[in-house]
């Protein structure tokens, strides 16, 4: 019996250990997804008379913010000329866009 003290110990430490990298790697894995915590995209805007349709690269969690560069800054577009469709659509109306 004390002659199989020394393979049943390094099994126990093996399979910890093992147990231990699986646990690491299950929660690294976990934590890392879908947790993008921000997302930009640039899209020009040829003629602001006319209201720009975007379609985003991934649905939002909360409604996206949308700025606008006037030549010197960026400024935020008030919500009352953003349409979001609550998936992947954004139209910003004409109205508030600089032109």
């Amino acid at each position: 019996m004390m002659e199989d003290m020394p393979k049943t110990v390094l099994t126990i430490i093996v399979c910890m250990l093992l147990l231990a990298v699986g646990i690491f790697v299950i929660l690294t894995f976990v934590s890392n997804v879908g947790m993008e915590s921000s997302i930009t995209q640039t899209v020009s805007v040829s003629d602001p008379s006319v209201d720009k349709t975007v379609t985003l690269e991934a649905k939002p969690a909360s409604t996206p913010t949308v700025t606008q560069f006037n030549g010197m800054i960026w400024q935020t577009v008030s919500s009352t000329y953003v349409n979001w469709d609550g998936q992947t659509t954004l139209t910003v109306a004409a109205a508030g866009m600089q032109g």
